[in-house]
């Protein structure tokens, strides 16, 4: 044990991190320490229905991604990215999350 643990003495280097700025009205944020390691606080009551910007495209994106690579059936994928509306701003950044962005081509 180190003398810290047995005597219960906080360590003296500071802990460095990075706390992503809460917009007005949000209902979550992020922490991130310099390994890059994060974790995300989401408000209890935050509605299901939420979307911050395209997240859920971007997730379904790379869902279909991971489907195409592991040889699976992409198409309820597909199906639930192309009945989401989406900005050109959003489709752009859903486009740059995959590494061959033909692969949304039917779906954005």
């Amino acid at each position: 044990m180190t003398e810290a643990a047995v005597t219960g003495a906080r360590p003296t280097a500071s802990i460095r991190h990075r706390r992503t700025p809460a917009a007005p009205g949000a209902s979550r944020f992020t922490v991130m320490d310099p390994s890059g390691n994060s974790i995300v606080f989401i408000q209890r009551d935050e509605p299901a229905e939420l979307d911050y910007g395209g997240d859920l495209a971007m997730a379904l994106a790379m869902l279909v991604e991971l489907a195409v690579a592991l040889g699976e059936p992409d198409a309820d994928w597909r199906a639930r990215l192309a009945g989401l509306t989406l900005t050109a701003e959003e489709r752009d950044q859903v486009r740059a999350v995959v590494a061959d962005p033909a692969l949304l081509d039917r779906a954005v």
